[in-house]
C-alpha cells in the first residue's frame, strides 16, 4: 500500500535512490565544495559540512577528499576563534597529508596550523 499522496513512480524512485550506495567521490566532494563556498560567510556551517565530508570520505577510503575536508574544518575553527582547540586536528591532518603525498593540501594545512598557533598565544 502506498502512502497517501504518493504515486508508484515516486515510491520506486525513492527506493532506488536509497538502495543504491552513494558514490563517495561525488557525495563527499560535493560536501567539500559546499563547505568551501560557505567558509567566509558562514564558517559554523562550513565546519559542520566539512566534518560530515571528512567522515564520509574516511568511511570510503577517499583520503584526498578527507584531507581537503580537514583543511576546511580547521579553517572554519580558526574563523570562529577556536584555532587553539583545532591545533591537534591540524597536526594530525598535516601528518596524514605528508604520508599521502598531498603537497598542496599539506601547504594549506601548514597555513591553518600557523593560524592555530597564533590563536593559542
Amino acid at each position: 500500500m502506498l502512502p497517501t499522496g504518493t504515486s508508484r513512480e515516486v515510491t520506486i524512485t525513492h527506493f532506488q535512490i536509497r538502495a543504491r550506495p552513494p558514490a563517495v567521490g561525488q557525495d563527499a566532494g560535493a560536501l567539500v565544495t559546499s563547505a568551501a563556498r560557505l567558509r567566509w560567510r558562514a564558517p559554523e556551517l562550513a565546519l559542520l559540512i566539512a566534518d560530515q565530508a571528512a567522515l564520509s570520505a574516511a568511511r570510503h577510503g577517499a583520503e584526498g577528499v578527507r584531507l581537503r575536508a580537514e583543511v576546511l574544518a580547521v579553517f572554519a575553527c580558526n574563523q570562529l576563534g577556536r584555532g587553539a582547540a583545532a591545533g591537534g586536528r591540524a597536526l594530525r591532518a598535516l601528518h596524514d597529508a605528508q604520508r599521502a603525498g598531498e603537497e598542496t593540501t599539506e601547504r594549506l594545512i601548514r597555513v591553518e596550523l600557523a593560524a592555530c598557533a597564533a590563536d593559542a598565544l
